[in-house]
């Protein structure tokens, strides 16, 4: 049991042994020991890494100092409670399936809890900033069962590229109702935002998911989007995979980027990308990008779910440009 619960806090805590304005020097050589889980944590928040250092400077000495005093004196008793509660909630994890740890990594304060998968299987990572800002250590063994518990159900739905394609199928579809609930409920305006994150979030091999709008202007102006952060913010029709599908108004569903002469590059890691294009009346509203860092990627399977979605969010589409300047 013990082996899939790990701290890791003690990486984080010498960045108190350095002057404030070295920090950024520390967050470096910091996310150097765990580098899978960085690289996905940016990717997940679209952070740069200047948006990264102005998250870890906006914490103050005094937060990490009081963080690293209560952590060292409670620790023990809160790792023993940990297992305690993992141990009851064992038969509901499927312990013997072996295909999650836990790590206990300081990060940015920014989400209690992340999943990342690995070649080894999955992390489910806790947050010990988040918790010390926003709840309270006490609430560890609690916030580690609960994500444990999130975890198991996240494992049923999670869409990868191994799965077979009825499986795909099933899975793709109870992500749709998902989104569909969703659309029907929400009215926080933030509609788009909350789809690109259950997009990149249940279907592995989206690493870049998000919404250009148009309006009646021919240029495609980035709105919502999970992913390494772009350079490519407004895109004229015509320009770019997603320029094309703009000015066709069909789906490009592209295997392998590095054949196209008008790809515009957002990542060297990408390697396939399916673009879909939002028509209400025969107007293009906007579309649908995703790029995978791998090869061929994308089949019918998604298209038709994609296509599913670009068809759900028209009415969320149409009140956003109605409040923006495009």
């Amino acid at each position: 049991m013990r082996s899939i619960f790990r701290d890791f806090s003690g990486d984080f805590f010498p960045v108190l042994t350095y002057p404030r304005e070295k920090w950024p020097d520390f967050w470096v050589e910091y996310k150097r020991k765990h580098p899978r889980t960085f690289e996905e944590y940016s990717r997940k928040h679209s952070l740069s890494p200047n948006e990264e250092i102005e998250k870890l400077m906006s914490h103050s000495r005094k937060t990490l100092d009081s963080l690293y005093l209560a952590w060292a004196r409670d620790i023990r008793k809160l790792k023993s409670a940990v297992l305690e509660e993992i141990g009851q909630l064992r038969e509901q994890l499927e312990i013997e399936r072996e295909d999650f740890v836990i790590h206990l990594v300081c990060s940015l304060g920014i989400d209690e809890t992340m999943f990342i998968r690995t070649e080894k299987g999955h992390v489910v990572m806790i947050d010990p900033v988040y918790i010390w800002k926003n709840s309270d250590l006490e609430d560890l063994p609690r916030i580690v069962g609960n994500a444990t518990i999130e975890f198991r159900k996240y494992s049923e739905v999670l869409v990868t590229g191994e799965i077979g394609s009825e499986e795909k199928a099933r899975r793709l579809n109870v992500l749709l109702e998902r989104i569909r609930e969703i659309v029907t409920r929400d009215s926080s305006g933030q509609l788009l935002s909350k789809i690109v994150w259950l997009l990149d979030h249940y279907v592995d091999y989206y690493h870049w998911t998000g919404f250009y709008l148009s309006g009646k202007s021919e240029i495609l102006h980035l709105d919502a989007y999970v992913g390494e952060p772009t350079e490519h913010t407004a895109i004229p029709f015509g320009s770019g995979i997603c320029g094309q599908a703009a000015n066709t108004k069909k789906t490009f569903l592209v295997p392998d980027v590095s054949t196209e002469s008008n790809y515009l590059s957002c990542s060297p890691k990408t390697k396939s990308e399916i673009v879909l294009p939002i028509i209400h009346h025969d107007e293009v509203l906007g579309e649908l990008d995703i790029d995978s860092h791998n090869a061929d990627a994308f089949d019918e399977l998604d298209e038709s779910f994609l296509s599913s979605v670009c068809e759900l969010v028209v009415p969320a589409v149409l009140e956003r440009l109605s409040a923006a300047d495009y």
